[in-house]
This record gives C-alpha cells, sequence and structure tokens, in this order.
C-alpha cells in the first residue's frame, strides 16, 4: 500500500501514524508518514495540490493527510523533497514534502491482478484488482482507471511473538474489587473464617485510634464513652463494627470523611497468582490466609473466604492478557476510480482530474475494560450488594452521600454485602471484542488551465481550483453504562416476568467468573447492554492557486535569471457529530466527549527567483558552475488574524562537472491545526507515570482543543555533495547533513499534566483522578506549546547501473539515513527539561523509537524480458527499558524481499502477448520483530507502530496490456 511504501523510506523514522495496532488511538482507520520522525510536519500533495485532512485529530499529531485513501494502483511516482520547501509549497512543510503523482497520460489498457497471503498461518490474504485505460490524440488525452483491494486481519495471539506481551491489563477477568474492610470482615466472619487478628494487629492498632482521635477531637463524645462502648475482651471483628457504627453516627451527617480517614479500602482479587505469574503463599498478604485454588473451577461462585485481601498500598491484582483476542493488523476493503484529462488548442490546454476512493476497516480491540467503576466524566459502574440493605464502603458518605446503587439494588452474586464501586475494575470478556467499523469516503476534484509562453513573453501561467473532501463514518460495538448497571441489579424491572421490559431471565449479570470459563446465563444479557454508536466525521478543502514561471526572465553575462512568482487560497472545514451516547459520556471506559466544528482560510503568495552566478562559459578554474536561488513566502491566516513570511536560500557549487556541493537554509511556519485548536474531547487509553506510587498507571486521557495556542517556529538547514564520476557512468553517490529545529511545538502533554497536579499547580482545564488506591484513573489535558525539537542527521544516497553486454543490467541501490540527535526541551513551569531520543524508546511502552540507522538497500537485475529484486530494509535497535526498569537494547531488524517477474512477448495473435507474470515475497527469511519490553507497558510484545505483524508474505500478480 502507499502507506507501507512511504513508511518504510529510509527518511522516515519514528513518529508514523501505524497501519496496524492502532484499534484504540485516536485514529484507528488512518495512516501517515513522519518524515525526520517530526509527526504532523511532512506536507503531503496529490498532483501538486493540498489535500483535505482527515477528518478526526490524532493526538499530538495535528492534522494529516490519511494514507490509506490513497490507492498504489493510480500512482505513477512519488516526489520527495527532503530539504523542506516551506517557501514555494507551504509555510508548514517543515520536514519537507511528499508529492504523490498519479498516472495522467497513459495510452492503451492494462489490467491487474494479484493475490498473496502470509505464511505463518495464512490468515491475512490480499486481493488486488485494477483496471486502467487511456486515449490520446492531437490535441486530447485522457486516461481512467478502477481500483479494488482487500486484506483480511490478523490478530495478537496468532504471532508467538505478541501472543503473551510484557503488558497485562489490571482491568481484568477475574475482577479487581476495591472493598470496604468492614465488608470483608462480615463475609469472612459470617463464613466462619476469622481474620488473622496477630498479623492484623498493628494496622488495626493505627486505624482505630486514629478513628478514636477524631471522635475525641469532635468534642461530641469523650473517652469514657469510647471505653463504654469499646470495653476489653470485646472481639476484635466487633469493636471495629461499632466503632464504624458510632463514626458514622456522629459524623454521618457530615460527609463521613473521618471515617474515610480512620479505615482505608482494601484490595480484594479471586486470582491465584501475583502479575509476574508467582504463586501465591498461603498467609502471605497481611491480615488473611491467602486460600489457593484453581481458577478453571471458578464459575463466578467463588466465596468471600477464597479471595485474596492486602491494604489499598499493596499492589494485589489480577491481570488480564489482551492479546487473547486483540487485533493487530485491521481488515481492509478499499475500491474506487479515478479519472484525468487535458484538452490543448495551440498553446492553451484545460485540465483537470477526479478521484473518488471508499475505504472500509474493521479493527478489533480486546473487550472492554471498565476502568475504575468511579471516573470523573464518565457513567458510575456499580456491582449492587448481595442485600438491599448493604454495609457501606469508606468513601460512600462522602462520595455518594450514601449508598451508590440505587435504593433496593442488590445481586445474588456478590460475595459482599456491599455495593463494588470505587476503583474496581473489570474486563468485560462476556461481551466479546470492541468492534470499530470506519467507512470513509474521499473525493477530489481539480479543475485548471495552463497555457506556455504568455503572448511570446516566455512567461508561462498555470491556474487551476480544487475541492477535496473526506467522510469518516465510525461504528462502534461498545457496552452502554447505564444498561450495564441495570442488567447487575437483580431488582430492575428487566428482571421482572410481570413487567414490560421483561428480558427473559430473573437472573442478573454476574461479573465475578474468569474469563476462561463462559457463563451461560451471562450470555443471556450482554445483547441488551451492547450499543452501536455511529460517529460522523467530515473534512473539507477549497483551495485556488496560479503560477507565473518563466526560466529566463532575462540574462547575465553568466547565464539566465529564472523567476516563478504564485499564489494560493485555501478554505478548509472540519465538522464532527458525535454518536450521543459518546457525548453523553454512557459509553463504558469513556468520558464524555465533543465535537468539533471549524473552519480557517488561508492566503499566499511566493516567488522564486534562480541565478547561475558563475557557468561553465566563464572557465573559471575549480569553479564549473555557481548557483543561487532565493525564494520567500507569505501567508495570512485571515480566519486567525495572524500573518508570516518565510524565507529560503539556495546554492550550488560544482567545482567540476562531475562533483556538486548544495546547501538550503529555509524557515517555516506551522500553525496550530483546527483540532489542536478548537477539537472537542478526544480520548485514547495510555499507559502514564504515577508519581504518587512511582508505577504506570493505565488511564483514559482526554485531550480538549485550546484557542490560545502559538504557531510554531522552525528553521532548516541542508548541506550536501553529490558525486558521479565521468569516468565511471551509471555510478553516483550522495551524502546530505541536515538538521531542524522547531519552537513552540504543539503536544498534548499527560505527563507534565500529572507532574503539575502532583506539586498542586494544575493549569485550567488540566485534571488527574486517583482512585483510593492512588492509582491513576482519568487525566484531562489541554494542547500546548510546551516543547523544542532539535533533529539533525545525514542522508547517504548510492547508486550504480552497470550495463553488460551478455549478462543484461545491474541496478545496486543504497539509501540510508543517520539520525544523529533527536533533543527535545520539554517546558515545565519555569524549568526547561532536555533529552536527546535518537536511538531511545519514543514512548513509555517502546512502541517505537527514533532510531540512529535506516537503510533501504539492494540489487535489481533485468535481462531481456526477466527482471529480478533483491530487496533489503535495514531499522536499527534502540534503548529500551525491562520490566525491572534496567536498560537494554531491543535489537535492530533486517528484512530481504524478493520480486522476480517476466513478460511474455509472443506474436501479435497469441493471448499471453504482453502479459507479465510477477512472484514476489516481502520477508523472505521469516524474521520475526525484535522484543520490546516498555517498561513491562507493551501491550504487543514488539514495537508495534514501528513493524507490521506479516511474517513472510507470498504474492503473485499477473498484468496484461491490451
Amino acid at each position: 500500500t502507499a502507506a507501507e511504501l512511504l513508511q518504510n523510506m529510509s527518511v522516515s523514522n519514528g513518529g508514523n501514524l501505524p497501519i496496524a495496532n492502532n484499534a484504540t488511538g485516536f485514529t484507528p482507520s488512518a495512516s501517515s508518514v513522519s518524515l525526520r520522525g517530526l509527526p504532523g510536519t511532512t506536507l503531503v500533495l496529490l498532483n501538486g495540490r493540498r489535500v483535505a485532512n482527515f477528518p478526526t485529530g490524532a493526538g499530538g499529531t495535528g492534522a494529516f493527510v490519511d494514507l490509506n485513501s490513497i490507492p498504489l494502483a493510480a500512482v505513477e511516482r512519488f516526489e520527495v523533497l527532503k530539504d523542506g520547501a516551506a517557501a514555494t509549497y507551504g509555510a508548514d512543510a517543515v520536514a519537507g514534502v511528499i508529492n504523490i503523482i498519479f498516472k495522467s497520460d497513459f495510452v492503451g489498457t492494462q489490467t491487474t491482478l494479484r493475490y498473496g497471503n502470509t505464511t505463518a498461518d495464512t490468515d491475512s490474504s490480499e486481493f488486488n484488482i485494477n483496471a486502467i485505460t487511456g486515449f490520446s490524440s492531437g490535441n486530447t488525452e485522457f486516461t481512467i482507471g478502477v481500483n479494488y483491494f482487500s486484506r483480511k486481519a490478523i490478530f495478537q495471539r496468532d504471532r508467538d511473538y505478541s501472543a503473551d506481551p510484557p503488558f497485562s491489563s489490571t482491568n481484568s477477568s477475574p475482577i479487581n474489587i476495591d472493598l470496604g474492610p468492614e465488608s470483608a470482615y462480615v463475609a469472612l466472619v459470617d463464613a466462619g473464617v476469622p481474620p488473622n487478628i496477630a498479623e492484623l494487629q498493628a494496622q488495626y492498632d493505627y486505624n482505630e485510634q486514629r478513628a478514636i482521635d477524631a471522635l475525641l477531637q469532635s468534642d461530641l463524645v469523650d473517652q469514657a464513652y469510647i471505653d463504654s462502648r469499646l470495653p476489653d475482651g470485646l472481639p476484635e471483628e466487633q469493636r471495629f463494627l461499632r466503632l464504624r457504627a458510632d463514626l458514622l453516627a456522629v459524623y454521618g451527617d457530615i460527609g463521613g470523611s473521618i471515617w474515610t480517614l480512620g479505615f482505608e479500602p482494601i484490595l480484594a482479587t479471586s486470582a491465584p497468582t501475583f502479575p509476574d505469574g508467582s504463586p501465591v503463599e498461603p498467609g502471605f498478604l497481611p491480615g488473611f490466609p491467602g486460600t489457593e485454588f484453581n481458577m478453571e473451577n471458578n464459575d463466578g461462585d467463588i466465596p468471600a473466604e477464597s479471595y485474596l485481601y492486602a491494604p489499598n498500598n499493596v499492589i494485589l491484582q489480577s491481570r488480564y492478557n489482551p492479546a487473547l483476542t486483540a487485533g493487530a493488523y485491521p481488515e481492509f476493503e478499499r475500491k474506487g476510480a479515478f479519472f484525468s484529462f487535458e484538452h490543448s488548442i495551440n498553446n492553451f490546454s484545460v485540465y483537470g482530474d477526479v478521484n473518488y476512493q471508499n475505504v472500509y476497516s474493521r479493527s478489533e480491540a480486546a473487550s472492554t475494560p471498565t476502568g475504575s467503576f468511579l471516573t470523573p466524566g464518565q457513567t458510575t459502574i456499580v456491582i449492587p450488594a448481595n442485600t438491599d440493605t448493604p454495609l457501606l464502603h469508606p468513601d460512600d458518605l462522602a462520595t455518594f452521600g450514601g449508598r451508590p446503587a440505587e435504593a433496593g439494588a442488590f445481586n445474588r452474586f456478590n460475595p459482599y454485602n456491599q455495593d463494588l464501586s470505587h476503583g474496581t475494575r473489570l474486563r468485560l470478556f462476556d461481551f466479546g471484542n470492541r468492534h470499530y467499523e470506519n467507512d470513509n469516503e474521499a473525493a477530489t476534484f481539480t479543475l485548471g488551465a495552463k497555457t506556455d509562453k504568455v503572448a511570446d513573453t516566455g512567461w508561462n501561467f498555470d491556474t487551476g481550483y480544487r475541492f477535496s473532501w473526506i467522510g469518516e463514518e465510525q461504528r462502534s460495538r461498545v457496552v452502554s453504562a447505564s444498561r450495564l448497571n441495570r442488567i447487575l441489579n437483580e431488582n430492575d424491572p428487566i428482571f421482572d416476568p410481570e413487567s414490560s421490559e421483561y428480558i427473559g431471565t430473573t437472573i442478573p449479570y454476574n461479573p465475578f467468573g474468569y474469563w476462561a470459563n463462559p457463563i451461560t446465563n451471562n450470555n443471556l444479557l450482554t445483547p441488551f447492554a451492547t450499543v452501536e454508536t455511529v460517529n460522523d466525521s467530515t473534512s473539507s478543502l477549497h483551495s485556488a492557486d496560479f503560477l507565473f514561471n518563466n526560466p529566463e526572465v532575462f540574462s547575465l553575462p553568466t547565464g539566465p535569471v529564472g523567476m516563478a512568482i504564485g499564489g494560493a487560497w485555501r478554505h478548509e472545514a472540519v465538522e464532527q457529530n458525535l454518536d450521543p451516547l459518546i457525548e453523553s459520556g454512557d459509553i463504558v471506559g469513556a468520558s464524555a466527549l465533543g465535537a468539533t466544528d471549524a473552519h480557517q482560510q488561508v492566503v499566499g503568495l511566493f516567488t522564486e527567483v534562480d541565478f547561475i552566478l558563475l557557468s561553465p562559459e566563464q572557465n573559471f578554474r575549480a569553479a564549473y558552475l555557481v548557483g543561487l536561488t532565493l525564494a520567500g513566502r507569505y501567508e495570512k491566516f485571515i480566519t486567525r488574524h495572524e500573518d508570516t513570511f518565510v524565507p529560503k536560500i539556495g546554492f550550488r557549487y560544482m567545482p567540476y562537472e562531475d562533483l556538486l556541493f548544495r546547501a538550503t537554509w529555509q524557515e517555516s511556519y506551522k500553525d496550530p491545526s483546527l483540532f489542536t485548536l478548537y477539537s472537542g474531547p478526544s480520548q485514547g487509553l495510555q499507559n502514564t507515570y504515577n508519581p504518587r506510587t512511582g508505577l504506570r498507571d493505565e488511564a483514559y486521557v482526554t485531550t480538549t482543543g485550546n484557542s490560545e495556542l502559538d504557531a510554531e517556529d522552525s528553521d532548516s538547514i541542508s548541506i550536501g555533495a553529490v558525486f558521479t564520476p565521468k569516468f565511471l557512468p551509471g555510478f553516483s553517490v550522495a551524502v546530505d547533513y541536515w538538521r531542524i529545529k522547531r519552537d513552540g511545538v504543539v503536544v498534548g502533554d499527560t505527563a507534565a499534566t500529572v507532574l503539575r497536579d502532583f506539586i498542586g499547580a494544575p493549569r485550567p482545564g488540566e485534571s488527574v483522578t486517583y482512585d483510593s488506591s492512588n492509582r491513576i484513573v482519568a487525566i484531562s489535558t489541554q494542547y500546548e506549546n510546551s516543547e523544542s525539537y532539535d533533529v539533525e542527521g545525514v542522508d547517504f544516497d548510492f547508486g550504480y547501473i552497470w550495463e553488460t553486454n551478455n549478462a543484461g543490467v545491474f541496478d545496486f541501490y543504497a539509501r540510508a539515513t543517520y539520525t544523529m540527535q533527536y533533543e527535545i526541551e520539554r517546558a515545565f513551569e519555569d524549568s526547561f527539561a532536555a533529552f536527546d531520543l535518537a536511538g531511545q524508546a519514543a514512548t513509555s511502552d517502546a512502541s517505537f523509537g527514533f532510531v540512529d540507522w535506516r537503510a533501504n538497500f539492494g540489487l535489481r537485475w533485468s535481462y531481456r524480458s526477466l527482471y529480478v529484486n533483491l530487496n533489503g530494509n535495514y531499522i536499527d535497535g534502540f534503548t529500551d527499558r525491562d520490566r525491572e526498569g534496567a536498560e537494554y537494547e531491543v535489537e535492530d531488524r533486517l528484512v530481504w524481499n524478493l520480486n522476480a517477474s517476466h513478460e511474455f512477448f509472443g506474436d501479435s495473435d497469441e493471448w499471453y502477448r504482453n502479459t507479465t507474470l510477477t512472484v514476489g515475497i516481502q520477508n523472505l527469511f521469516d524474521t520475526d520483530p525484535p522484543f520490546a519490553a516498555g517498561g513491562g507497558n507493551n501491550s504487543t510484545g514488539y514495537p508495534g507502530f514501528l513493524y507490521l505483524p506479516e511474517g513472510r508474505f507470498v504474492w503473485v500478480e499477473i498484468k496484461k496490456k491490451f
């Protein structure tokens, strides 16, 4: 695909929006390329003009063109400008320009049929068929084509390297319960299993003394009253219950905060192992004998005495492996058509093109994680107690003003007489995977006119109008939180056979089982709580431009002076219409989100002048040619009332005919995208460092636009040389040093938000929510201008074409990029922290790294009708951290690809004439991606944003020309 091709370039680095492993990200159906590893800074053009950006945001990457909507069958070539072209194409071309040129002058008819599949499990077949026809007469030419592409999905469990990743989720099955200690003690006493008094005495003494101190300080009771209520010899559990009753009686009217201080919640789980897989030994956890049992016998009826308990500051968690069901590579279907024409009269031409693509993708994520049941901005989930008169969690009075469930609610399967909410977490395995179906339509229409040598002046003129539009409809199969609460409440009318809402069973949902043991009755209830949401988003672009150019405006003694003058206007708009359930926050694990409706207008003028300062005719020694290019662009952002001017200087020097030295310097200006300025809240699940515990938590991060953002300023330089010796025809080598500096980069800085909250200095619009175990459950942040980048490296380009007399033509090629530095300076309050990510994991879960080296090299051999290409793709390793936090090196990877084709010429009356058969193998030696731990947070087991999970892929293609 176009995305795979561009993301495999050596000048591409970390920061791409990946094709795979993006189901729960901000853009699960789209993909983008990132030159130099700088997200959102690559200007992607189609036939030299802009196209509409993808209509939903991409976290901190801003606006981007979706490469999945580009049919490779329509592409003639990709033009990649690596040294920046902000002055000519747009002030926001910070890292460079990719110009995708469609086929436009094809003559004849050609059909192509291709089939391929993975060899690991033959689980991801690909089918591709396209046809193109073209006609050319003296004055008119047109090209029309149709394309169809489909690709099957890949799941993490289908690859050994991703089936058991380092990360496992605390949103688990069996459930993790945030429990009031009184409820646990009562359940154990009722079961005839008294608490281990010896182990708990110190904790009891501490909590009891805090509670007694609180009562005495209230001036409502005295020590004599305390002594009368807690006489010596009273059983420990009775002292606990009686003291709590007094606390509630005294403080119930003012929120119960003293109870929260006096007795902290505990954690409970029926899981038999710790997160690292080691078994739990009986009696290991403070307070209770950790009873072991076989989870295969857990059918949702594990009694309270078989649960494991710990204070809420102890890591006692059931863990779930999302790779059991999570998708890795989405299912794709793309179909479309493209058309272009040009009609000429003398030196005047009218031209145009139309491109329409429909892209369907289906991603699957592991079954729904609830997050903490009580998360601000989300509908609170509650499992009612096993009676309708429950005990209270320590936080209930402060948080809910009483019990969290509605009056009369109960659930027979709850081992405790307490409503379970707060920091309780669950994996809703019974509901199946989350499904995200995206149906995207992209259309582009262009109409233009051009003429050569206007009025015999030597000036050429080109002008055109383009309308570009992309619409995304996302259908998601998810779980309604309000409906989940109903199937958890046995007292709800849906379980009453006499009610009009009766759903066919009187038994409520049982969330206390183990994922591997399906509970039959649960399967009857999940359809009631499963909902389909539909989001519609559109992005549109109207643009008009003109260009005058003259290769010889006038001549100097040293040579001609060329000039180009142009201008452009564009109007961009984005509109998002969200499903009411999503806007209200009624989806399990998701906060209420807001829509985006924004637009902007931009006008620009540019000029470029090319001078020949010394030409070969001057016969200067060691100065064969000297040239200078000056360019500048003025842009006015009408909607934002801002403007900018970006200059560019280019210099070239040839001491001899076969040696060229070149250098460029340019400035760039990147206005914040419509998403980062005006977007409503958008959400993604992230692993985030928690300064309270020193661990990383899985939390929902909600990011909102910020209309007060400033623009980003950048400057870049490139210095290099090209050597093409006349004594060795076909040989060339180029070396280019480059450096890009960016200031005021817009990011959604989750880490800074957490740290500011930790030191007590959050900004407006920021918040971090913790549960009673000090785990982060939700983060709200805004985009901000908080980072500066200083990135530099060297590009290498080598080629040698050797034409032999009898053995055909050999084409050796190699392209490589070495990133010397990827320094980020992050502003935090009044200080700055700088760190170099070159050769380092770029994310906390090591989903990708900014690698030092990337290279693409190989040998192409052609002999008569036979063509063979052996290609190597190399990606360097990078430094990561293992589960214990120690540094180690993620391995590098070299993948070899091989394809061979044969063209059958034949006689004019033979059916196979002009037929080409091609067979190819991608990843010839079936090399796996390298392992990546991400500090124990990597959910794929490898750098999932850097590598595809295919393995070896074999394909065959038949191409027929008529």
